[in-house]
């Protein structure tokens, strides 16, 4: 009995130390890419208009404080979005093509035959549904969570899809700096 106290304590910590709550979402501190653990780099909150949408969170080797230094190394990498609303497949993927427009319209030619898969890949989304986009280095961008699993190559794809976010003209100038880590 008298190690009861002491292995609930322990038991606490390390749910803490393993799992945040940000926005009624439980956002995990650790990821794994293949044999790769990532850290959370950031964690932001997706709003349009009023309402909120989804809990985007990012996951790299080493901290990152910029958009270059996030995007630029060719090594594994993580976005995790949790839904806080339904969502139809067709704004998710009007959303993902209109971040791929303004931060990567020179390289759509080369990137649009895998948009248009990836798109395809994505489902209905209802609220605590999550959608997972891994970067293995070598295989290309691995889609998890609901979405249809896949794995589209070449490191360019996912650049152009971390750029939605983290990008010249993001979504959301406030979410960039959240999944950067300054918020």
């Amino acid at each position: 009995m008298r190690y009861a106290l002491p292995l609930a304590l322990v038991a606490v910590l390390s749910f803490t130390a393993q799992a945040r709550t940000f926005e009624d979402v439980n956002v995990p501190e650790k990821a794994t890419v293949e044999s790769s653990q990532l850290s959370l780099n950031g964690v932001g909150l997706r709003k349009k208009f009023v309402f909120s949408v989804y809990v985007v969170s990012l996951y790299l080797p080493t901290p990152a404080k910029t958009p270059a230094a996030a995007i630029g190394p060719d090594v594994p990498k993580q976005i995790q979005l949790v839904l806080k609303r339904d969502v139809d497949r067709k704004a998710i993927i009007d959303g993902i093509n209109e971040g791929f427009e303004r931060n990567s319209k020179k390289d759509l030619p080369k990137l649009q035959m895998r948009l248009l898969q990836f798109a395809q890949a994505i489902p209905d989304l209802k609220d605590g549904q999550k959608l997972i986009f891994s970067y293995v280095p070598g295989k290309g961008t691995v889609l998890g969570g609901v979405a249809k699993p896949m794995t589209l190559p070449g490191k360019d794809f996912y650049d152009a899809l971390l750029s939605v976010w983290l990008g010249k003209d993001p979504v959301d100038e406030d979410l960039r700096a959240a999944l950067l880590g300054a918020k």
